[in-house]
């Protein structure tokens, strides 16, 4: 097979995967065991309502993560995906106005930028009674060109019967909205005066109260930043209109929470004279992932499914189904941050929550990561020694999250496959798996053995070291 090279290689560490806690790195070992400590404490999101959906885009200038829902009520995903392409266009051209004839950003002293912008969205949703939803997405857009960060805010509510958007208003008597208002100015501080009509756009229903956040710079100072106030529907109930009805059937929680995690797996037989790839998967787990591992089932061969750690709650079946069916399980950062933009010690946040979450559902430690976008500098790399991790990025970028095409990603596949290939994926999306019922099939009759990364680097002339990066050569 073709030889896998290392594109920066840093003090030697054997991989291993699967493996009892920590791999050999002392110092990882001990992070790890105090990750997981904490695992349950780690901030989630609450996603009752819809799957996660996602829009990817980088060029050499930017990197944009949003994750949204799609929520099967007809006008709030046609609202919800039209201001999604709409923002993630807004900062594109943002970022193109700023460099002039293809030229490198600058600051505004005129210094060459050298990272790439970041717009990062994630989102919250949830059910307010059984009639009506609340979608909240937040972000921000980092620049080097900028001295201080972009918060984004955009809330929608909905009436389920009739699938139409419905505002804060909607909910509230005219007595309660002067009401709430007033309540507002004594959660924040802002004076009532300097308040107007539009201070209830980023309000949103949840599942126990009304929040209301307040944009950094619309009516405090920048300085003072984002402000959020709630009020719970219990202390506010004789401001809500008559119709509202916050009550909610929810199911009973599991009277054993606890996970069983799944024995250790014999060493399956590849032939390292046969040609082999690896087909990864970033952005899981999702809705599809089950149906992705069915067809894995169905026809042979094994993936690795780079997941994001504020995606797993919920999805701990499907997880544990991945690692128990032989499959890899490895990082992607906790929320989709281009790492070459944070700080060391919040590099090593991204990577070892991702890995302790992994840890404490499917009872396997994994040194694999890959960092969003494939940005991994020195400074990344730097952190991956310290913690005893390796990163990988690909040789194919099918592009699944541009096209959304199988026919396309099949093409793309099987057009520029070869031996010793790392195939790059997302299983978020629907249209790669509809893909995968044709590509795995058809890998496996053109005779290649489909394997994890580790394995694929097991057979590799090139030892695995902690901090390294590794592609296809």
């Amino acid at each position: 097979m073709k030889k896998i090279i290392s594109i920066f290689m840093m003090a030697a560490l054997v991989l291993t995967t699967g493996c009892a806690l920590g791999g050999g790195n002392r110092e990882g070992e001990k992070l790890l065991e105090s990750y997981l400590e904490n695992v349950d404490a780690y901030e989630t999101s609450t996603r009752e309502l819809g799957e996660p959906a996602s829009y990817i885009y980088m060029d050499d200038r930017i990197a944009v993560a949003i994750l949204y829902p799609e929520t099967g009520i007809g006008q709030l995903d046609t609202e919800i995906t039209a201001w999604t392409e709409a923002v993630a266009e807004e900062y594109k051209g943002m970022v193109k106005e700023a460099t002039i004839q293809g030229e490198p950003l600058k600051t505004e002293d005129g210094e060459t930028v050298e990272n790439r912008a970041e717009l990062t969205v994630s989102y919250e949703s949830y059910y307010a009674g059984e009639q009506k939803v609340g979608v909240k997405l937040t972000g921000t857009f980092l620049s080097p060109a900028l001295a201080h960060p972009v918060d984004l805010i955009k809330t929608f509510n909905a009436d389920v019967q009739s699938g139409e958007i419905i505002s804060i208003e909607d909910v509230l008597t005219e007595d309660g909205k002067s009401a709430l208002v007033h309540m507002l100015t004594v959660q924040t501080g802002v004076a009532e005066a300097d308040l107007d009509q539009h201070v209830f756009d980023y309000g949103v229903l949840t599942d126990s109260g009304i929040e209301i956040v307040l944009n950094r710079g619309d009516y405090l100072p920048m300085s003072e930043g984002t402000k959020t106030a709630f009020f719970a529907y219990k202390d506010i109930r004789n401001l809500l209109v008559d119709s509202f009805d916050d009550t909610r059937e929810r199911p009973e929680p599991p009277e054993d929470e606890s996970v069983e995690t799944s024995a250790p797996l014999e060493a399956r037989a590849i032939d390292p004279d046969k040609p082999m790839v690896a087909l990864t998967f970033d952005d899981g787990p999702g809705a599809h992932t089950d149906r992705l591992l069915d067809v894995f089932e169905k026809h042979g061969g094994k993936g690795t499914f780079f997941v994001l750690g504020n995606l797993i709650e919920g999805r701990e079946e499907t997880l544990q189904r991945t690692a128990a069916e032989g499959h890899e399980v490895a990082g992607h950062s906790w929320n989709h941050r281009q790492l070459t933009n944070l700080t060391e010690e919040e590099v090593k946040d991204q990577i070892m929550m991702t890995r302790a979450k992994i840890y404490d559902v499917t009872g396997k430690d994994s040194l694999v990561v890959r960092a969003p976008y494939g940005a991994c500098d020195e400074m990344v790399q730097g952190v991956g020694k310290k913690l005893g991790v390796s990163f990988y990025n690909w040789s194919i970028d099918t592009l699944d999250w541009l096209t959304r095409d199988p026919a396309a990603i099949e093409k793309e596949i099987m057009d520029n496959v070869s031996d010793g290939d790392i195939i790059l994926c997302h299983d978020l999306h629907e249209t790669t798996v509809d893909a995968m019922e044709s590509v795995i099939p058809k890998l496996i009759q053109k005779g290649y053995q489909l394997v994890t990364v580790s394995e694929l680097m097991s057979y590799s002339d090139e030892k695995v070291q902690a901090g390294g990066l590794y592609t296809q050569q």
